[in-house]
C-alpha cells in the first residue's frame, strides 16, 4: 500500500521493471491513462496478490478508470472493516486519502492548508468525469466514518499531522452539499491519548504535577488551533474557487458554525483568546462576501443575498453570548466589516458586509443597551471607515449612521 507519485524513469530501473503496478505508475506519469488502467485492474484482479497491492491497484484505477475504482471501493470498505484496529485505520486513512488526491484536481483555489495534504500533480481523470462521480465519493466517505471516524477526524501522523477533515469537506462542497460539507469540517470527536515519555507539559512548558501527569488523556478533536486555522483556510480556499458559485458563500457560514457554536456558550474570553477568535471571524465573513457571485445591473441596496444567509446564521449563534454581543462590536467590525465590504464587488455583496455589523448592534439594543451608546459605537465605525478615505466605504459608513442616529 502506497501513495500516488510521480514515478523516476531515469537512473533508478524502473523503467525495466517486470512489476506491473511499476509499469502502470510509469504509464500513469507519462499520461498513458488507458495502458495504466489496464495493468492496474490486471493487479486488481489478481487473486494471488496481497490486499496491500489491490489497494494500490485500486488507488491508481482511481486516477484512469473512476467509474470501476468507485464501484469497486465498497468491497474494498467490507473487507478493511474486518481488520485489526492499527491496521484498519491505517487502510480507511489510505482511501480516504485517494478519493481526496483525485477530488483535489477539481479546486481551482489554493490550498495552503497545514492541515491538508497537497493536491495531486499527477495526471488523471476527474470525479466529475463519472456519473454521480461527486455523490458517490461523498457515500464512501460515509462509509469510511462508520468504519472507523478516529481515522477521519484525528490527525494523521504519518501526514505531518494533517487529517482528512479538509479534503472530505470539499468533496462534499464539489457535491453541491455546503451544509455537509460545512460541519463535517468541525465534526466532535474524541480521542484517548497516552501521556508523551516524561508525562504531560502545562501551558508554561512545565511538568505536569499530580496523579495525572503520566495517565492517558481525552482529547476532543479539532483543538482549538486547528479549529481556527482549518476554517479559515477552508473558506479561503473555497472563496478563490470561482467554480463552485453560490455554494462557496453557503459553505463559509456552515464551516464558521464550529467556531459559532464553542463562542455562543463560552462566556467571557481572555484577551488573548478573544483576538484569535476575532481574527477568524472576520476571516470568515471576508471569504463569504469575496464568495458571493457577481450581480449583474443595479442590485437592491438593501437586500441580502440567499447564499449569505448561512453567515448571518452563525453570527446570531455567536451573538448568543452576551459578552460577545455587547463587547465585542467595534473590534469585529474592524475586523469584519471594513474589510468585508471592501471586498465586495458589488452593492448586493456590499451590503452584505455592512449586515455583520447591523446584527451586531441591533443585538446590542436588544439586550438593553441604549440607543445611545448603540448610536456612539456606529459614528465611531463610521469614523474608522471614513479615516481610510476609501470611496468604496463612504456610502455604508453613512448607512450606518442613518440607521443608528444620535437620540435627540
Amino acid at each position: 500500500m502506497k501513495a500516488k507519485s510521480k514515478t523516476k524513469t531515469d537512473g533508478d530501473g524502473l523503467a525495466d521493471s517486470t512489476d506491473p503496478l511499476i509499469q502502470a505508475d510509469m504509464l500513469l506519469a507519462e499520461g498513458k491513462l488507458v495502458d495504466a488502467a489496464a495493468k492496474y485492474s490486471a493487479v486488481y484482479a489478481d487473486d494471488k496478490a496481497t490486499f496491500d497491492r489491490h489497494l494500490s491497484a485500486w488507488a491508481g484505477l482511481l486516477d484512469t478508470d473512476p467509474l470501476t475504482a468507485l464501484t469497486a471501493c465498497k468491497a474494498l470498505i467490507e473487507t478493511i472493516v474486518k481488520n485489526d484496529a492499527v491496521t484498519r485505520t491505517a487502510q480507511v486513512r489510505y482511501i480516504g486519502w485517494q478519493l481526496w488526491r483525485v477530488g483535489s484536481r477539481e479546486v481551482s483555489g489554493p490550498m495552503k492548508s497545514i492541515y491538508c495534504y497537497p493536491p495531486t500533480a499527477l495526471p488523471g481523470k476527474m470525479l466529475k468525469d463519472v456519473p454521480d462521480g461527486h455523490a458517490q465519493a461523498c457515500a464512501l466517505v460515509e462509509s469510511l466514518i462508520a468504519v472507523d471516524s478516529l481515522a477521519i477526524f484525528s490527525p494523521d501522523a504519518t501526514r505531518e499531522r494533517s487529517n482528512l477533515r479538509f479534503g472530505f469537506a470539499f468533496l462534499y462542497l464539489l457535491n453541491g452539499q455546503p451544509k455537509e460539507g460545512g460541519e463535517l469540517a468541525w465534526r466532535p470527536q474524541e480521542e484517548t491519548v497516552p501521556a508523551p515519555p516524561g508525562g504531560w507539559l502545562t501551558n508554561n512548558n512545565l511538568p505536569e504535577q499530580g496523579p495525572g501527569a503520566k495517565l492517558p488523556k481525552l482529547v476532543k478533536h479539532p483543538v482549538k488551533a486547528e479549529l481556527l486555522t482549518l476554517t479559515a483556510d477552508l473558506a479561503q480556499t473555497a472563496a478563490a474557487s470561482p467554480t463552485l458559485e453560490n455554494n462557496a458563500s453557503q459553505f463559509c457560514g456552515y464551516v464558521g458554525m464550529g467556531i459559532a457554536k464553542f463562542l455562543g456558550k463560552s462566556g467571557t474570553l481572555s484577551d488573548y483568546d478573544a483576538k484569535d477568535y476575532q481574527a477568524a471571524l472576520g476571516s470568515l465573513a471576508v471569504s463569504a462576501v469575496k464568495a458571493l457571485p457577481l450581480v449583474i445591473g443595479d442590485a437592491d441596496k438593501d437586500k441580502i443575498p440567499d447564499a449569505f444567509l448561512p453567515m448571518e446564521q452563525m453570527m446570531m449563534e455567536v451573538l448568543k453570548n452576551k459578552s460577545i454581543a455587547l463587547g465585542w462590536a467595534t473590534e469585529l467590525s474592524n475586523v469584519m466589516l471594513i474589510p468585508a465590504v471592501r471586498a465586495g464587488r458589488d452593492a448586493s455583496s456590499k451590503t452584505a458586509g455592512l449586515h455583520i455589523t447591523i446584527l451586531l448592534l441591533d443585538t446590542k439594543l436588544k439586550l438593553g443597551e441604549t440607543a445611545k451608546n448603540v448610536s456612539n459605537v456606529a459614528r465611531l465605525i463610521a469614523a474608522r471607515m471614513d479615516l481610510l478615505k476609501d470611496p468604496n466605504l463612504t456610502e455604508y459608513s453613512q448607512r450606518l449612521l442613518e440607521r443608528y442616529p444620535a437620540p435627540q
